[in-house]
């Protein structure tokens, strides 16, 4: 899969085209533009015709033989619907499985331009993973942060960077239907570089998740600086930030089918399954004495809680079997 720019009549097209072999690289099926391009009704924006514009961040895994793309793009160059898309083989359609939402502030860009880093926007960087039975993972990383309920600005680095978190979004059945994006990772510079904060960039996940009980294994790296806006790719005369306090990190998570599937809004929504848990918001996020976790339950059943450290050890359980 690869991102492709084409001259139609002087104007720049960008596209994701597919082509995949089944013989080790010897021959390749006919290229396929799966994304952009031209007009698509699928999507309409106020009765508009919508122009799809691909990006050029792009990865892919397998389920058995079907491939599935996940890629960034948006809908008439507009900034406010630069979203993360997934296309799977044998589907005439693409997925927008993460988008802007100015409310949890995903997605939020509103420094200077002369901040911004080539190859960055509000989201970017999507990096998928799949399971034997279908189950789909998308993780990005998306600028806006959240430092608790009272507070919801656009955090920035002393020198005025944005700080980025890893957000994730799953699907229960092959990418048909997708669940709702919550933050796998954030860091906030919470008091102006006082705490170990950090801006979370670069997700990349293993193409599979192992499947262990009831719960699939979802393993990824990702780098996270104290202080943002030192990047690989920079454009002469453009601020940049100090290239100190970088670190390469791992992160094991194991998600549960609830981590797939929309957040109920009450525990009275109708679901068809039941004795799942979905995580609505934990903060703060590092804690150092007190964490207020929000969770939604299902159905009815036994609830068990555990608070594990970085080693992987239980370390609380403040709900068990209620």
């Amino acid at each position: 899969a690869y991102h492709l720019v084409i001259d139609n009549n002087g104007t720049n097209e960008s596209r994701i085209i597919f082509s995949e072999s089944t013989d080790g690289g010897e021959s390749w099926s006919n290229p396929v533009a799966i994304f952009g391009g031209g007009i698509n009704t699928q999507f309409n924006l106020e009765d508009n015709e919508d122009t799809l514009t691909a990006g050029n961040e792009i990865d892919i895994a397998y389920a058995g033989e079907t491939p599935h793309v996940v890629f960034t793009g948006s809908l008439n160059n507009l900034y406010r619907f630069e979203s993360v898309w997934h296309w799977a083989a044998g589907e005439n359609t693409v997925h927008q499985v993460g988008s802007p939402d100015f409310e949890k502030l995903r997605g939020v860009y509103t420094i200077p331009r002369a901040k911004n880093q080539p190859g960055f926007s509000g989201i970017s960087y999507p990096t998928i993973s799949t399971s034997e039975d279908g189950h789909v993972f998308v993780a990005f990383m998306a600028g806006g942060q959240v430092v608790d309920d009272s507070i919801r600005e656009n955090i920035v680095s002393a020198d005025g960077f944005l700080y980025y978190r890893v957000w994730g979004v799953g699907s229960p059945d092959g990418g048909s239907t997708w669940g709702d994006a919550f933050v796998m990772q954030d860091w906030a510079d919470i008091d102006g570089g006082n705490t170990d904060s950090g801006s979370v960039e670069y997700p990349s996940a293993g193409e599979q998740m192992r499947k262990v009980g009831d719960e699939y294994e979802h393993q990824m790296t990702f780098q996270a600086r104290r202080d943002p806006g030192m990047y690989a790719f920079i454009t002469d005369g453009s601020d940049r930030g100090p290239g100190s306090e970088c670190f390469q990190y791992f992160q094991r998570t194991m998600l549960t089918e609830a981590n797939f599937l929309k957040i109920p809004s009450s525990v009275n929504a109708p679901l068809s399954i039941s004795n799942t848990m979905a995580i609505n918001s934990a903060f703060p996020n590092p804690a150092t004495d007190r964490l207020t976790v929000n969770y939604t339950l299902v159905g009815g059943g036994e609830v068990s809680l555990k608070l594990y450290n970085s080693l992987g050890d239980a370390v609380l359980a403040p709900v068990n079997a209620e």
